[in-house]
């Protein structure tokens, strides 16, 4: 993961939480225990990286544990 990526890690309660991501500019997104958004990570249905165009937002959920990375997309 590239140190210019904003990273969050999901705290509290067991099992399943919820989280909403919400961009200004466009940007990649991915989620899991060492998530890596770079554009030079797949992006096919399978894998958790997700390209957000600006103005959107997309939900996940996230087991405990696992974290969010954000690169803004060029």
């Amino acid at each position: 993961m590239s140190a210019s990526q904003v990273v969050g890690t999901v705290t509290g309660g067991a099992g399943k939480n919820s989280v909403r991501v919400t961009v200004d500019a466009a940007a990649f997104v991915a989620k899991g225990s060492t998530p890596d958004a770079s554009a030079t990570t797949a992006t096919s249905a399978t894998d958790a990286k997700r390209y957000l165009a600006a103005g959107t937002s997309i939900d996940l959920i996230l087991y405990a544990g696992q974290k969010i990375a954000v690169l803004a997309a060029s």
